[in-house]
């Protein structure tokens, strides 16, 4: 079962953001194998809709929560993660720095222990 991190909202309690991950190494990195940004904060549906986001950054929060979980266990921030959709394989490339892993399925995606740095 993958460990999960619940990212809630400090003044009033409210869910933010959700990620599950492992850490098994196999990958010599930890694996993300599951990231979501609450609806009303989730750009994708908003952006169809035409309506703003309530708050910005949730995806930048949990992967930075990540890069931490990553470096405390050995694996100097690599992440490794499947975007779900090509939009998002290229948010992650232009605002996280991640690399595609190859060529078979360009949905795979790697942040290595220098792009983690940001």
């Amino acid at each position: 079962m993958p460990d999960k991190v619940v990212l809630r909202c400090a003044d009033t309690d409210e869910l933010l953001g959700l990620m599950a991950y492992i850490v098994d190494g196999r990958n010599l990195a930890m694996e993300i194998v599951y990231v979501e940004s609450v609806d009303h904060s989730n750009a994708n549906p908003l952006y169809a809709e035409g309506r703003t986001k309530k708050y910005i950054g949730i995806a930048k929060v949990l992967f930075a929560c990540a890069v931490s979980i990553s470096i405390k266990n050995g694996y100097d921030g690599v992440l490794v993660f499947k975007a779900k959709t090509g939009e998002l394989v290229e948010y992650y490339i232009r605002e996280f720095g991640a690399s595609r892993v190859g060529s078979y399925d360009l949905f795979w995606l790697v942040i290595w222990e220098d792009a983690a740095q940001w």
